[in-house]
């Protein structure tokens, strides 16, 4: 039954996308949606998904377009209304990206270099005088076949610019001196096995699916110093966290040592670190972290064995519904979880708490009980974080990061 309504409609996507905010006012005609934003009208397209109806839009305009003098630059909110109906009926081009971060980018990416690489394209495109200037008049065409040419596009992540993080400054100094933006929730975590997907890439000899070799404790000792052979690093102290308390012939045991010590340095102290760092310094911003531990029936990484865990990306299977469009691929607790993980979300998003509206495949008792902790309990930093399975969903972890994070790699992080 089709009616009006009023919903607070966030659209998030990352890298360069989009973020904006607008009251929806749902209409129904026929086989489409008409949505009138604060600026004008939208239509959208009716469609069926898993028996139920859902209204899709593609695209909504959230800032000026980019050309001419606005090439390059960032973006400028749409203020302008528009009246007649906009069709975001179909999907537009997506943003340019490298296609997956597995992939080996051999140059120095730097902002200096960067701009190094864009004085090169204006000299090869008559762009010598004034530059940049003339290279937003230059065809979107030609610009394009020259990075495909001469393969010159590498994304990177740099400060952002919604004010969270200051545009003149590093990461590292920026969280030293708590130089961000302090009015922010933050819902933050990791995967259970973060190093694992990644070694495959890394050591392909021990770690790769087809053909691996077997692997011994000094072996496993020897990987892991050779993986943090700096000169500012005991890498042998290093190796003997992760592997000296394991069985010899517990194999892949050793490769899951292996793995979390790549994981631990790589991923999961830099986003502990990240997370003390905001909850620290802001007395206003809500730090909320978890850890997943379940493992979908198909995950993303293809060569994500048992013996790996829940690999980095695992939780992209759940966060974007692949369950719930392919059912038949999926167990009935995938489905379920699904449907939490999306609820966990799309709450944080529009309340600041993650806490879910619905308890997806939970039971009313296990529910009643849960509360998602902060890293900051008034004025003491708390680094605990939730679980995210279906079968312990609601338990805390308090904690977690004291051996690792604080005791290992505290001297190198801080």
């Amino acid at each position: 039954m089709c009616g009006a309504n009023k919903l607070n409609f966030i659209g998030l996507l990352t890298q360069l996308c989009f973020l904006f905010q607008t009251n929806l006012i749902i209409s129904c005609q026929n086989e489409y949606e008409v949505v009138n934003t604060k600026l004008g009208p939208v239509k959208g397209i009716k469609t069926k998904f898993n028996d139920k109806s859902v209204s899709q839009f593609f695209g909504i305009p959230y800032a000026v377009p980019p050309l001419e003098e606005l090439r390059f630059a960032r973006p400028i909110r749409l203020t302008t209304p528009w009246k007649d109906v906009k069709d975001v009926t179909k999907p537009k081009a997506a943003c340019m990206q490298k296609p997956h971060p597995s992939l080996n980018v051999n140059k120095d990416v730097t902002p200096l270099n960067s701009l190094k690489q864009a004085k090169l394209m204006a000299r090869d495109l008559d762009c010598e005088e004034e530059w940049l200037k003339c290279l937003k008049k230059v065809e979107t065409l030609k610009i394009l076949n020259w990075v495909i040419k001469n393969k010159s596009f590498y994304p990177l992540y740099t400060n952002s610019t919604d004010g969270f993080l200051p545009l003149n400054s590093s990461f590292p100094k920026a969280f030293e001196s708590g130089n961000f933006k302090k009015d922010v929730e933050l819902l933050i975590g990791t995967v259970a096995n973060e190093g694992s997907a990644y070694l495959k890439n890394e050591i392909p000899l021990y770690f790769n699916r087809e053909n691996q070799r077997l692997i011994d404790k000094p072996l496993a000792k020897k990987l892991v110093s050779e993986m943090f052979n700096y000169s500012n690093i005991e890498s042998d102290l290093i190796a003997d966290f992760y592997i000296s308390h394991i069985y010899h012939e517990e194999r892949n045991e050793l490769r899951k040592g292996v793995a979390y010590a790549f994981g631990d340095f790589r991923i999961v102290c830099p986003v502990y670190y990240f997370s003390k760092n905001v909850a620290h310094y802001s007395q206003i911003s809500r730090v909320f972290s978890f850890q997943f531990t379940f493992k979908p029936t198909i995950g993303l990484a293809k060569n994500c064995v048992d013996w790996m865990g829940v690999c980095h990306a695992d939780d992209i299977v759940f966060t974007f519904g692949v369950p719930l469009r392919h059912p038949q691929n999926y167990s009935v607790e995938d489905y379920y979880f699904s449907l939490l993980i999306i609820n966990v979300w799309t709450s944080f998003v529009k309340t600041g708490n993650p806490a879910p509206s619905h308890y997806y495949g939970i039971s009313p008792f296990q529910s009643k009980h849960i509360e998602w902790p902060q890293f900051r309990l008034k004025k003491d930093i708390a680094p605990n974080y939730m679980i995210l399975h279906p079968k312990h969903f609601g338990n805390v972890i308090y904690y977690p990061y004291h051996n690792n994070c604080e005791g290992l790699w505290g001297k190198y992080f801080l």
